[in-house]
């Protein structure tokens, strides 16, 4: 293995730190792990810094060793897919299959196939690092984000959260409808288009409160702060800053219903912690999200940027809190069905067997 774990705390390096800490994985594989850490936070993402350079060095030449003295059935790596980042890591794929070793690669993003239709050294380096390779992704709309590459094997493996234990089932304000967003502060993330929807509701006059929950990235709680002052929601969105473990549940505890308006997802790992308290969800039909919200059964989906059709899935759970409450309650079944970390956890073990399998018998 050689897995990319925390900092940052992102949807990818905590899928990474469940497969590189599972103990069902430990207890039947003889598992050799490289663990790596390049930024320091979420900001530091796609940066250049020398003591990254020296992080790879070193990463490098620790996965050499273990190729020559290990010789693995196969290496299990999540690459970074877009831009210099998969440079280097497509530099980690090249210096394995030179021994000949097949590798599993773990994708937790998206937007290959339109990267690689802009330029033919892209779809080059692509098809290089995924020809031939057998390869995870998070949901059966990511198939086809790779399907040019080539690979051996697509397995679609959707990710998992651990059951917690809700220490505070009920903490609900009765008058105001409070929503919910919790995500790292960024543009990407649809925060602005949240603040809009929030205008639109406001002005209609329906009783409701936003939370925002989330640390700073590209959007600083000072800016906020100042664009929810500009546009007179004082009385109605509320920026909490970074929350974590029970600090952060409570802000689930209090929800009606979450808000996750993003514009580039392959997954999106707090729509799952949603469900697991019981609510709502509306989100943008991004990646595996349509996987997961099923319009009308536990939220809504909508497409990116449609900050009227936002404002009015809003609404419609402001007025009607029975039918909310009833999403909620499908969530939370459809999470303990098929989206908890021994979910996850099984289907990537079934992966390695399969991969080993199909290893041994080639």
């Amino acid at each position: 293995m050689v897995v990319k774990l925390p900092p940052p705390l992102t949807g990818a390096t905590l899928m990474n730190t469940f497969v590189f800490n599972s103990i069902l994985l430990d207890n039947t594989y003889k598992l050799k792990k490289i663990g790596v850490s390049y930024a320091r936070s979420v900001n530091d993402l796609g940066s250049f810094r020398i003591s990254k350079g020296l992080i790879f060095i070193k990463t490098f030449f620790s996965l050499l060793f273990k190729i020559i003295s290990d010789r693995p059935k196969f290496i299990y790596f999540q690459p970074s897919i877009i831009g210099l980042t998969y440079y280097r890591d497509l530099i980690y794929i090249l210096v394995g299959r030179s021994f000949g070793i097949k590798f599993l690669l773990h994708l937790h993003g998206k937007g290959i196939a339109q990267i690689a239709e802009k330029s033919k050294f892209s779809y080059f380096l692509y098809k290089l690092g995924l020809s031939k390779q057998f390869v995870i992704v998070l949901s059966k709309s990511q198939k086809s984000d790779i399907a040019f590459a080539k690979p051996k094997q697509i397995f679609v493996v959707p990710n998992g959260i651990p059951i917690i234990v809700n220490k505070n089932p009920i903490h609900k304000n009765e008058t105001a409808f409070v929503f919910l967003f919790l995500s790292n502060l960024l543009k990407s993330k649809g925060i602005y288009d949240l603040l809009e929807a929030a205008i639109k509701l406001k002005t209609a006059n329906q009783n409701f409160i936003v939370n925002v929950v989330g640390s700073e990235g590209d959007v600083t709680i000072k800016e906020l702060n100042t664009y929810i002052q500009n546009n007179k929601l004082n009385d109605t969105v509320f920026v909490h800053g970074a929350k974590y473990n029970d600090e952060k549940n409570e802000y689930f505890n209090r929800a009606h219903a979450f808000i996750f308006p993003t514009k580039n997802e392959a997954f999106g790992l707090v729509v799952l912690e949603a469900m697991q308290f019981s609510l709502p969800v509306i989100a943008t039909s991004e990646g595996a999200i349509p996987d997961i919200v099923k319009d009308g059964k536990n939220g809504f989906t909508y497409n990116k940027g449609d900050v009227a059709m936002l404002a009015d899935k809003m609404e419609f759970l402001i007025n009607n809190r029975e039918a909310a409450k009833l999403m909620g309650v499908n969530g939370r079944e459809i999470f303990l069905n098929t989206y908890t970390n021994e979910h996850f956890e099984k289907n990537i073990k079934n992966v390695f067997d399969e991969v080993i399998n199909k290893i041994e018998n080639e």
